[in-house]
Parts: structure tokens; C-alpha cells; sequence
């Protein structure tokens, strides 16, 4: 006799549990030996800052990464680390106002169940302060004094003030906006930009706050005191240079200088220069430096030192030369001939009027290398050989010849003439001398 159904299942309920039971426990198994649980860490996940109000600023150090040790599948685990953006890190400062809190570091998963095991650090102190803008003067710091016989007039600032930003805490130690300008031993106005820099009362920089604009420009007049007057130095030489010889600079160091007086008059009825005591030129052909004193009139002295260094420069006159000199060859090897065609080449030369006055025919020689050349026809550079170094080669026509190389001898042939030595001057304007008034 068949029992209906449900008796049945009834009856045999406990059986197909346990069998259901062991059928999950094999299966679970089998997943858990191919997917095993591990424990893996990976350090360096960005730490995310959410819910700043936007009126606060974060003014103590927190960091930037946090190390996460996560518990779950192998499986799972290799997504994490090829997929970064499935594990985040998180600091949440909702609500937070200024004031100083202890804020847990919140690690959020994609993939569940995973369990956090570690998370280093675990809590972060995080100071908060309110972003402010205040106004403050700009002021400027003067130091140093001017030149002797000047005076620092009122400085003029583009801007009076500027805005300070930053947390409250430190916008509110900024007293002024400082910039600092030096005028030691200046002689003439500034005009310049500076950097401004936050001070508090006691004139201390504060940091880690912006200024806007951070900088100011600067106009500081720098003016002559009554009874001083800045003029021109003079140079005032005697006699000429040596015959050949041109005087090409004439130089005083300083250019100007400042005079003084009690009686501002002497000082205004100068002609805006003061001369030298005369500089003898007579018979120099070289360069020289020497100090002279200033010639001044009396109850009017100089500010400072009391001569001026005068350089001068001398030059040769430059002139040119024209010649005409036979070829020479060099370099032959034994039993051979050579003939340059032409024989001889025209040459100008330059270079002072003195040294081609006394240059000899023997000093300058033209010649052609045919070392290691062989019978035959060659296209070959001339070359100029000369004593002086002074004296440079203006032109060479031609300036390539050509030369036949032979076995044995060549005709005879008639010898060229004495080189003519013509000097054409080309003496470059000289500056006379200015004879002491």
C-alpha cells in the first residue's frame, strides 16, 4: 500500500537534511580549496578628505596614504589589487567647525564579504581653522643712508594696503605688510618693486598665509643736498704722442664726482666740470693709467677721494704697403724641378706706418709647398712668410698658382726683379691733445 507524499517527506525530512547538509559542506569545500581566504596588505591607499566645509581649512599635517590589510578570496584580493578604485580611504570632517578632533579613517570595499583586519593609521588628529581675509597696511623699511652730499626724500607706494588670506589664527597675528628697501650710499632716485611680507607686532615674518597683491612698487627720490653738486671730470693734457703713433682714448674714473662748499654759490657758478692737473702726452707710444688731482678753485673740495684714475690708449697709425715678390718653391724631392706659374704674386700689407717704414724685401717671402708631390701639373695655395707680427697680408693676387713639376732640370730663366716697396698711407683721425687753458 503506497503512502501519499507528503508522509513521506515527513518521515524522511531528517535524512534529506543531513544530506543536503553534506552536499553544501562538499561543495563549500571545493570552492574554498580552489578560492582559499587569505590576508593581504597593500600600502599606500590615498587618504580622501570628504565633508570640509568650505569656509575651513585644515592647518595640521595629516597624511597622505594609509596602509589597509584586508581579510576575503584570493580571487577577490587580485581585484583589488589590479583595480585600485575598488578599496578607498577616507576621513570625514562633516559637521567638524575649527577646533582640534581625533577622526577614524574609514576604509570602504566593493566586494563582500571582505574584512578589514588592519588599518595603519587607524584614527587621525585633524586641526581645523576658518579661512579669513583682512585688510592691512602696506608700510616700507628704509635703511642704510645715501651718498655723501644726498638726502632721502618722502618714498611714494603705489598700493596703502593689501589683503591677507589664511586661517584665522594666524590672519589674525598680521599687524602690516612689510617690504624693505636698502639706499646705502646711493646717489640717485629708486624706482623698484618689492616683495611684501606678513610681520606681527613684534616685527616677526608670519608664514603660510598670501597676500594680495605681493608686491609694491617703490619710488624713493634720492636728491643733492644745498652746497653739493655732482659735475663732470675733465682730462687735460700736454704735448703730442710719439711721431706714428695716435692717441685713441682718454678716460677719467670716475667720469663725475660731488664738490662741495660752504657757500653754495662757488658750487652753482662752476661750469658743470672740473679739470685735471695737466697730463704730459709728450713721446708715448703705449698705453698708461695714472691718478691726477683735480684742479679746483678755491673754498670748493671734492667728496671723497681726492684724484681720479686716467687711462690712455695709444695706437700705431695704420698704413698699407703694395709688393710684388718672386714664388719660391719649397719641399722638392731630389732630382726634380719645379715652375709656379705666374713666378711672382702682388701683395698689400697692412699694419702700423712705422713697422712697413722699416720693413726690408728680405722680411716678407712667398712661397708654394710641394712636399711629397710627385711629376705633374697641381693647383697650389701660396703662402706669405712674414718677420713682424704686426703686419697682416690685405690681399694675394693670385692667391692660387699653378706649378709643373719635372725630372731633372729646367731652362734657365731670367730672374725677377727687386720687389718694389710702395707704401700707400691710410692714417686713421686722431684726437689732439687739449693744451692746459
Amino acid at each position: 500500500m503506497n503512502r501519499p507524499p507528503v508522509q513521506w517527506l515527513v518521515r524522511n525530512f531528517r535524512t534529506l537534511l543531513l544530506a543536503f547538509s553534506l552536499s553544501l559542506v562538499v561543495w563549500v569545500s571545493a570552492v574554498i580549496a580552489a578560492n582559499p581566504n587569505e590576508e593581504r596588505t597593500y600600502i599606500g591607499i590615498p587618504l580622501e578628505v570628504v565633508g570640509k566645509a568650505a569656509d575651513m581649512l585644515i592647518v595640521s599635517d595629516i597624511p597622505d596614504t594609509v596602509d589597509v590589510t584586508l581579510f576575503a578570496p584570493r580571487s577577490w584580493l587580485d581585484r583589488y589589487q589590479n583595480q585600485p578604485g575598488l578599496l578607498r580611504a577616507t576621513l570625514d570632517l562633516s559637521g567638524l567647525s575649527q577646533g582640534t578632533y581625533t577622526v577614524e579613517v574609514q576604509i570602504t570595499t566593493e566586494l563582500e564579504p571582505t574584512r578589514v583586519e588592519i588599518k595603519v593609521p587607524d584614527v587621525v588628529e585633524v586641526t581645523l581653522d576658518r579661512l579669513v581675509n583682512r585688510q592691512r597696511p602696506v608700510r616700507l623699511e628704509v635703511t642704510g643712508r645715501p651718498a655723501r652730499g644726498y638726502q632721502a626724500g618722502e618714498p611714494i607706494l603705489n598700493i596703502n594696503t593689501a589683503t591677507v588670506t589664511g586661517p584665522e589664527s594666524l590672519v589674525s597675528q598680521v599687524v602690516a605688510l612689510e617690504a624693505r628697501l636698502t639706499i646705502d650710499n646711493v646717489s640717485e632716485s629708486i624706482e623698484t618693486e618689492l616683495p611684501l611680507r606678513a610681520i606681527d607686532e613684534n616685527g616677526t615674518q608670519v608664514n603660510d598665509v598670501q597676500i594680495t597683491p605681493d608686491r609694491v612698487a617703490v619710488t624713493q627720490p634720492i636728491n643733492l643736498l644745498g652746497g653739493f653738486r655732482n659735475v663732470v671730470v675733465r682730462v687735460v693734457t700736454l704735448g703730442n704722442v710719439a711721431t706714428g703713433y695716435r692717441l685713441t682714448n682718454l678716460s677719467a674714473s670716475p667720469p663725475n664726482v660731488i664738490v662741495s662748499s660752504p657757500d653754495p654759490e662757488l658750487v652753482n657758478s662752476l661750469p658743470g666740470f672740473v679739470e685735471t692737473i695737466p697730463l704730459d702726452l709728450t713721446g708715448l707710444n703705449d698705453d698708461i693709467e695714472v691718478r691726477l688731482a683735480l684742479n679746483l678753485p678755491p673754498g670748493v673740495s671734492v667728496v671723497g677721494e681726492q684724484s681720479v684714475l686716467v687711462q690712455v690708449s695709444i695706437a700705431a697709425i695704420e698704413s698699407s704697403l703694395s709688393i710684388t715678390l718672386p714664388v719660391e718653391v719649397v719641399g722638392l724631392g731630389p732630382g726634380l724641378s719645379a715652375l709656379p706659374a705666374p713666378d711672382s704674386v702682388d701683395i698689400i700689407l697692412s699694419g702700423p706706418i712705422v713697422e712697413l717704414d722699416g720693413l726690408n724685401p728680405d722680411d716678407v717671402s712667398v712661397f708654394v709647398d710641394v712636399t711629397g708631390l710627385t711629376p705633374g701639373i697641381y693647383q697650389l695655395e701660396a703662402q706669405v712668410d712674414i718677420l713682424s707680427e704686426s703686419i697682416q697680408v690685405q690681399s694675394l693676387l693670385p692667391e692660387v698658382l699653378e706649378v709643373t713639376i719635372v725630372v731633372g732640370e729646367l731652362p734657365t730663366r731670367t730672374p725677377s726683379p727687386t720687389p718694389d716697396l710702395t707704401t700707400t698711407p691710410q692714417a686713421l683721425p686722431f684726437l689732439t691733445p687739449t693744451p692746459t687753458p
